[in-house]
């Protein structure tokens, strides 16, 4: 049984490549997956509006906990650039308000992973690379119905 959920989830996830980015690490280009505990799917508008602090919750009425990761890392670089059209260090503030949106941040994919695994309702970034394929309670989301 554990076996196949193994293979279903490496089938899902060659076919599920999400936010294809153009930044170097080491000679080749690196791919950044959304990884989610719940949901399935996500539109780029949404993501956009999570990660600036603009969307707090998804659309059940669940409260969305919001991983990011080190300012400095090159996968933080990337995502802020495709998706939020940002420098990394950019600040975003809540809805309608002077209070700062504030993440909760991981060091590490490995970081990363336990985190979203762990808080129900929450969603984080990671590269592609970085998947070990034994990841349990992590989905991954596609970004408006697409793989990239």
């Amino acid at each position: 049984m554990i076996g196949n959920m193994i293979l279903s989830m490496k089938i899902t996830l060659l076919y599920t490549m999400l936010l294809s980015l153009s930044l170097p690490r080491g000679v080749q280009a690196e791919s950044v997956v959304i990884i989610v505990n719940e949901k399935s799917d996500i539109s780029l508008g949404d993501l956009n509006k999570i990660y600036r602090g603009r969307m707090a919750k998804w659309g059940s009425g669940n409260g969305i906990i919001v991983a990011n990761r080190d300012a400095l890392s090159m996968v933080r670089k990337g995502f802020y650039l495709k998706v939020l059209k940002s420098k990394p260090t950019q600040n975003f503030f809540l809805h309608r308000s002077p209070i700062p949106f504030r993440p909760i941040i991981q060091k590490s994919a490995l970081g990363t992973i336990k985190f979203v695994a762990s808080y129900k309702n929450s969603i984080g970034y990671i590269y592609f690379s970085e998947l070990r394929g034994d990841e349990l309670g992590i989905k991954i989301l596609k970004v408006d119905g697409l793989t990239h």
